[in-house]
């Protein structure tokens, strides 16, 4: 099983909110999913990230620890997305424009295609 960026979301979201179901509002998808997707983690994982009772989570040792890992690989897929970003929307890259060769000896006509191309 892959680690997917929701696995992290959703751990985050239950160790910031303390409850499976306030979580679930939070990001605004179902309980069972935030339940079953951590579940699941936890079985790739080897660990237990939360102690479950019924006023919610905590997290244990593991889950400290991972946590601190999920949040800092979110921050960084923010950042990465946001450098981006200006590049998809033009803002931001390089601009290159040639000639053929051959067309450098001669005058340019008009209509003479030129091929131009972004990095």
């Amino acid at each position: 099983m892959a680690i997917e960026l929701r696995h992290l979301r959703y751990v985050v979201a239950a160790s910031r909110c303390g409850s499976l179901r306030r979580a679930a509002a939070a990001l605004g998808v179902e309980q069972s999913a935030i339940s079953r997707r951590i579940r699941d983690l936890e079985d790739e994982l080897g660990a237990s990230l939360f102690n479950r009772h019924s006023g919610g989570v905590i997290l244990t040792h593991a889950g400290k620890k991972f946590v601190r890992h999920a949040r800092q690989a979110l921050s960084e897929v923010s950042c990465a997305a946001a450098d981006v970003a200006p590049v998809g929307r033009g803002e931001e890259g390089v601009v290159r424009i040639g000639i053929f060769s051959s067309l450098a000896s001669a005058p340019m006509a008009t209509g003479t295609a030129m091929c131009v191309s972004t990095l």
